[in-house]
């Protein structure tokens, strides 16, 4: 009876023992033409990358701006600059941390509290007359006192107004409850407009 002849036993990939990497060894690199590896210079990458931000500006058309490196020299010393200034702003953050950290530490040895900033108050404390916002000085809904009249005001939409559709407010078309204002039917005498609003703030 003849040996086997199969050509996964005649052409076995598998060498001795010797030879074989072990578990803990990395397996060297075989070089071909799809593995290949090209070096660039730092001036070569940055280069590409100056004509690639010329073509996306290009694109934009804001290649003229004059705030724009025009030479890949400009660009790098643009970068340069900046990671000064950002190793500029890190240094004074440092050394405020460290003040603060100092002044604490010789409050504690003292045994002195921490002296804190004054919080300064809008306008010094002054209360303004006018009821009006203190930005603008207008009538909106975020100034402390409101002067609106009961029947002109436009309250929020209550809970049950806002759950008037039931299961259907999560559909397709569904929308906020229509402005409206607390205004009570002049059939309704004065003495019982009170008694018109609904527990949960709606009118009848």
């Amino acid at each position: 009876m003849q040996p086997s002849t199969k050509p996964a036993a005649k052409y076995s990939k598998k060498g001795p023992a010797s030879d074989r990497p072990s578990q803990n060894q990395a397996p060297a690199e075989v070089a071909s033409w799809s593995q290949s590896k090209r070096w660039l210079s730092s001036e070569t990458k940055e280069r590409r990358a100056f004509q690639k931000m010329m073509l996306n500006l290009q694109f934009m058309k804001a290649d003229q701006s004059p705030f724009i490196p025009k030479t890949p020299a400009e660009l790098t010393k643009f970068k340069i600059s900046l990671a000064e200034a950002r190793q500029q702003k890190l240094a004074h953050e440092v050394s405020i941390l460290e003040a603060k950290t100092r002044q604490k530490e010789l409050a504690k040895a003292s045994g002195l509290a921490p002296v804190s900033k004054p919080q300064v108050t809008l306008f010094n404390g002054r209360d303004m007359g006018d009821r009006l916002s203190p930005v603008f000085a207008a009538q909106n809904c975020f100034n402390k006192q409101d002067i609106a009249k009961v029947n002109g005001r436009v309250e929020w939409p209550s809970l049950a107004e806002l759950k008037e559709e039931g299961d259907r407010r999560t559909r397709y078309g569904r929308y906020l409850p229509l402005p409206r204002i607390n205004a009570v039917a002049f059939k309704i005498p004065g003495g019982e407009q009170e008694h018109a609003y609904e527990a949960d703030g709606t009118i009848l």
